[in-house]
């Protein structure tokens, strides 16, 4: 399932002013960091819903490929309100 497609199912489940949690780690390809947190956020709104922060959880290894190259990776928590 796409993460657009799982923002329209929710919207449709959820509650007035109801909230997501969503937790998710960038990554990255060929040296190159790819934000998947904002992404994420910018999916969440052309769906109708407001991010109300976004929370760094931790920092995360890079693979050995990136290492020396990117300093640890960026996981998130998404907080998202209908």
């Amino acid at each position: 399932m796409d993460i657009n497609n799982l923002f329209k199912g929710l919207k449709s489940k959820m509650a007035s002013n109801g909230m997501i949690f969503f937790n998710v780690a960038n990554s990255a390809y060929y040296n190159v960091e790819i934000e998947v947190d904002m992404i994420v956020c910018k999916i969440a709104e052309n769906n109708g819903f407001k991010v109300e922060e976004i929370r760094e959880a931790r920092r995360v290894k890079t693979s050995s490929q990136q290492k020396g190259i990117i300093d640890g990776l960026r996981e998130s928590v998404i907080v998202i309100k209908k």
